[in-house]
């Protein structure tokens, strides 16, 4: 098996990816609409949530709930998808049903890294930030 991937599904994979760490890759041909994944969540508390910040999983969860008050780790390959200002894939909250689907927003082709916008909306530029070696950064 390539040392680069590290999960190998039947249509994506989590594979190694260039200056970023891991990300999601695409193991087949996706057209614009395509369900790419629909993954299960545990939901985090609002009481909760604040402890999140002081912990690397910062950077892997989502905000959940009315009014963002919650958060949520996404499960299957949700919380590795990696950020892009020109994202080919966006996630679609199904709270009732304590998910989050990941559908193409754009045509993706096998072998390419499948990437969100971590402010939820592709045309969304706003600033976000992240946590790096115990650091805040600003997305690239």
């Amino acid at each position: 098996m390539n040392k680069n991937i590290f999960i190998k599904g039947v249509n994506i994979s989590v594979q190694k990816i260039k200056d970023r760490g891991r990300g999601v890759v695409a193991n087949r041909n996706f057209k614009k609409g395509d369900i790419i994944e629909t993954a299960p969540v545990v939901v985090i508390s609002a009481s909760e949530k604040r402890y999140i910040k002081k912990t690397e999983l910062f950077n892997y969860y989502f905000d959940w709930g009315p009014k963002s008050k919650m958060a949520a780790i996404c499960l299957g390959y949700g919380s590795i998808y990696n950020h892009s200002w020109t994202p080919n894939a966006e996630y679609i909250y199904r709270e009732k049903d304590e998910v989050l689907v990941f559908r193409a927003i754009k045509p993706i082709k096998n072998g390419d890294e499948i990437c969100t916008s971590y402010n939820g909306d592709a045309a969304d530029k706003s600033p976000y930030k992240f946590r790096k070696n115990g650091r805040m950064l600003d997305a690239e």
